[in-house]
């Protein structure tokens, strides 16, 4: 057999080590997702608290007013400017804490104490590295060229194959950055430091089976969302035909109840199919990580 087909069908363990972490940690899976319900409505309510009296309508009426008057738009900053930055650092320190306790239970599941979820050094090692991660690699010159190909693709003549051609080979060069460094996550967490250049020197020679991976990784994710949405919308829909009519004045608790399910069944799902797609890249770390004679394979 071919040695990529050997490494393609290898993957298949790692690639379903999201659904081994479903079966085997339950609990841990609760409480993630619990945690994840708990900030997606602290969000919420940071961002009515936020708003205020200014309400939706009002922030959007000040948004076009500032920017129709660019000369408002430092005032118009100054005063709800934080809001977006301070919920994406919150997002993004929440999603290092589920993150990093899904890379703990692969790596280290004898750590299980409150679902591998933890506050300390290593994660705010990952925080920092997610953060400079698109710095460090050329993220930035890629979105510029990006913006630079898709315009060029929206006007007419040969320009515009040219247009394609960039988008397509910059997607290409996208994917093969994102798969030669998708194992900076584990690695940092397992070793305590960042580990950028081990990641670019242990998938060398490997991208392929590790596009595999990512491939078959993302389609569980969303069969798995798909069917799940599916699901509670067949069985809310299914409720509320059977459901005996409301004729009485008050709220419609049956319905409320119905509408709540299908609303928190989304996040619900969207954790599921982040374990799916997060725990592969620490499976393959902790297969890999004790064959240092592969570091240097050709690439």
């Amino acid at each position: 057999m071919p040695p990529f087909l050997q490494r393609l069908i290898s993957l298949w363990r790692p690639a379903l080590e999201g659904l081994r972490l479903m079966w085997a940690h339950p609990w841990s899976v609760v409480l993630w997702v619990g945690t994840y319900l708990a900030a997606v409505l602290g969000l919420g309510v940071l961002i009515a608290v936020s708003i205020g009296r200014t309400g939706v309508v009002g922030l959007e009426y000040r948004f076009a007013a500032a920017f129709a008057q660019p000369a408002r738009i430092p005032e118009f900053i100054l005063h709800f400017g934080w809001i977006p930055a301070g919920l994406l650092v919150l997002s993004l320190l929440v999603g290092v804490v589920l993150v990093s306790a899904m890379y703990r239970a692969v790596l280290a599941p004898g750590e299980f104490q409150v679902g591998y979820m933890r506050l300390s050094d290593d994660e705010l090692r990952l925080f920092v590295v997610s953060l400079l991660t698109p710095l460090l690699v050329p993220g930035v010159p890629l979105a510029i060229a990006g913006s630079v190909a898709t315009s060029a693709y929206q006007t007419a003549g040969p320009v515009r194959w040219l247009g394609f051609i960039g988008i397509i080979a910059l997607s290409v060069l996208t994917v093969w950055l994102m798969v030669r460094l998708m194992l900076v996550g584990p690695m940092t967490l397992d070793r305590g430091e960042h580990s950028i250049e081990d990641s670019w020197r242990m998938t060398r020679g490997r991208v392929l089976p590790l596009i595999g991976l990512c491939i078959i990784s993302g389609v569980l994710a969303i069969t798995l969302y798909a069917v799940g949405t599916f699901v509670v919308n067949a069985a809310a829909d299914g409720l509320e035909a059977i459901r005996p009519r409301y004729h009485g004045g008050g709220l419609n608790w049956g319905k409320l109840l119905l509408l709540l399910a299908k609303y928190l069944a989304q996040p619900i799902l969207a954790t599921l199919g982040w374990v799916v797609v997060a725990a592969p890249a620490a499976a393959v770390y902790r297969d890999w990580r004790e064959q240092p004679v592969n570091l240097g394979a050709a690439s």
